[in-house]
């Protein structure tokens, strides 16, 4: 095995060589064609997770149920993730799906606002890969007059072992 201690460039990054997002470390001295059948395994194993936050009263991550989080040993690819709050008359609420790993959160979808007795979705537009102890959840940007009544949690994932 040839070890490989740069960032992919040239054929790696025109292949997009990867390994669950990952770039390979070493490169065996043959090349030998191969088929990846990844998307394909992706694809007929979804799973649909839901759950949801009572009472959100302050601005911040909104704490969401343990089925959104990825279990030690695992790895998920998160083909879709939506959150949708109703508010009651005079309650509004600004948030936007998010997902938090090693300490720090990061939104990975738009801010909406929920205004007075209205129900609004945001979602991530883009699939992406969770890693062991990520969590899906919501990030809050603003909230008025009291704790938004409910807000449901959707995740469509595909589980793998690592």
């Amino acid at each position: 095995m040839i070890p490989i201690g740069n960032v992919p460039r040239g054929l790696l990054a025109l292949l997009d060589a990867t390994a669950f997002g990952e770039a390979p470390t070493e490169m065996t001295s043959t090349v030998v064609p191969t088929v990846d059948i990844g998307m394909q395994y992706l694809l007929n194993r979804p799973e649909v997770i839901t759950g949801s936050i009572a009472n959100i009263n302050a601005i911040g991550d909104a704490t969401s149920p343990n089925q959104f989080q990825v279990p030690v040993g695992e790895l998920w690819y998160v083909w879709s993730f939506t959150a949708n709050a109703l508010t009651l008359a005079g309650q509004t609420m600004i948030y936007a799906p998010a997902m938090f790993f090693l300490g720090n959160s990061q939104t990975v979808g738009s801010y909406v606002t929920s205004g007075p007795g209205q129900s609004f979705k945001t979602m991530i537009h883009a699939p992406f890969w969770a890693r062991s102890q990520c969590r899906l959840l919501i990030h809050v940007s603003g909230i008025t007059a009291g704790p938004v009544v409910t807000t449901d949690l959707n995740a469509v994932v595909t589980r793998l072992r690592a």
